[in-house]
């Protein structure tokens, strides 16, 4: 199948160009750190070293990070934020040299990590657990390991409640996924939380779970790579859970499906900064430790359906459907996804694609027709009533922002007219 835009475009074809990354330089702190942790309280972001005792805090205001606290903490401990509190639960206490089930909340006014009494059924100690907050004082603790080799034995996940600024209750959760450590955990749209890979010592794991109400359940549809040792935040502002593989991928979560936005150069840690407008990451160059931050600009990239529904038809009025699939968007060097559905399984289907005019013409037949129909037609195979119409997009920066105006036509010689159907979208092509 040709790809619409490569043959409506022409002139604005430049080979060679390749996608923009949307992770951008801000700041860099005078100071070294090896396995940086972001969180945000809602104060602001705090960042540790979980290999060291290391925390900063960043000043959306001013753009800089300002050392507080050289306070010893566990190291490779789960941070936790998104809520009223930036948490760090387990890792390894060298001053014991034993691993630690110790809840920690960080004291902005203290600058110093209070260690929280644990009432319920807290964890047994583990490292590389991994964690977030899903409403301001309820987080969810997912894994771990007590050898470094394998998953903690026990629960696999838990809800803790930070009822004071001294005191959390904790209280296992059903068994749900398989068990793992080195997991991926965010809190997601409408209060939920998301899970997303890991290892089970042996295999990194691709599998993504969504905890509402207090049950997991498995999403089953495609995402990210399997991998181990990513991270997540959530944006309030667009209601996405954005994550960063170890792959160097970043990926958004909308409640119902991935999508991935950006093929790499990602951070490897990531929290949600509300003076940066969005999502913030950090990373740190290995063996010198040098400390980078980034601040995350989001795909432009959208669908929007803008006739619906029988728009064109001739007789007794057919319903129809153009619709992205879920996680499906016009991102440059991919193919959006879009349905042709509720359409006679007799019908021939085509989809249209130009650059938008914004405008709806009357065409015959009760027609409503929103293209000028001098861009790229493409026949699309109907099967049992469905059609899948695929607009692949090329690497070409010239096309980002664009907008596009996407129809699909049902013709069905029973009507008089032989169209049975049509709706059409606008897409804006995002990298």
């Amino acid at each position: 199948m040709r790809s619409p835009l490569a043959s409506f475009l022409p002139a604005l074809l430049l080979p060679g160009l390749a996608s923009a990354q949307y992770w951008t330089p801000i700041v860099t702190p005078p100071t070294a750190i090896a396995v940086p942790a972001l969180a945000n309280d809602g104060v602001g972001m705090v960042v540790a070293d979980l290999l060291g005792p290391s925390t900063f805090e960043f000043s959306a205001a001013t753009s800089t990070w300002t050392p507080t606290s050289t306070q010893p903490h566990p190291l490779l401990g789960a941070m936790i934020g998104n809520g009223t509190d930036v948490l760090m639960f387990g890792g390894i206490d060298l001053l014991l040299g034993q691993m630690v089930s110790d809840l920690r909340r960080y004291d902005r006014a203290t600058a110093t990590w209070v260690t929280l009494a644990a009432n319920g059924v807290p964890p047994t100690p583990r490292s590389q657990s991994a964690g977030a907050s899903f409403s301001p004082s309820a987080a969810v603790v997912v894994g771990g390991t007590a050898d470094g080799a394998t998953p903690a034995p026990g629960a696999q996940s838990f809800l803790v409640t930070v009822v004071n600024p001294t005191t959390a209750v904790w209280v296992p959760l059903p068994a749900a996924f398989p068990s793992r450590f080195n997991a991926c955990v965010g809190a997601g749209p409408g209060g939920t939380a998301v899970l997303f890979g890991g290892t089970d010592g042996v295999t990194a794991l691709g599998d993504t779970w969504v905890l509402a109400g207090g049950v997991w359940t498995q999403h089953l549809g495609a995402g990210p790579v399997a991998a181990a040792g990513g991270s997540m935040a959530f944006d309030p502002v667009r209601a996405v859970t954005v994550m960063v593989n170890p792959t160097g991928e970043t990926w958004e979560w909308n409640g119902t499906a991935w999508r991935q936005v950006v093929t790499d150069s990602a951070p490897a840690a990531v929290a949600f900064a509300a003076g940066l407008g969005g999502v913030a990451g950090a990373q740190s160059t290995p063996v010198t430790n040098v400390f980078t931050t980034s601040s995350f600009t989001p795909s432009a990239a959208s669908y929007t359906t803008t006739l619906v529904n029988a728009t064109c038809f001739a007789g007794t009025a057919q319903p129809f459907r153009l619709q992205a699939l879920p996680g499906s968007l016009p991102l440059l060097g991919k193919s959006l996804q879009l349905q042709m559905s509720q359409v006679s399984p007799s019908a021939f289907l085509v989809g249209a694609a130009e650059v938008s005019t914004l405008t709806v013409a009357q065409a015959g037949c009760n027609c409503l027709l929103g293209l000028t129909l001098t861009g790229t037609q493409v026949f699309v195979p109907n099967v049992g009533g469905v059609g899948i119409l695929s607009i692949a997009v090329p690497v070409n920066l010239a096309l980002r922002g664009l907008a596009l105006d996407i129809q699909g036509f049902a013709f069905d010689t029973a009507f008089g007219c032989g169209v049975a159907g049509s709706d059409r979208g606008t897409a804006v092509v995002g990298g």
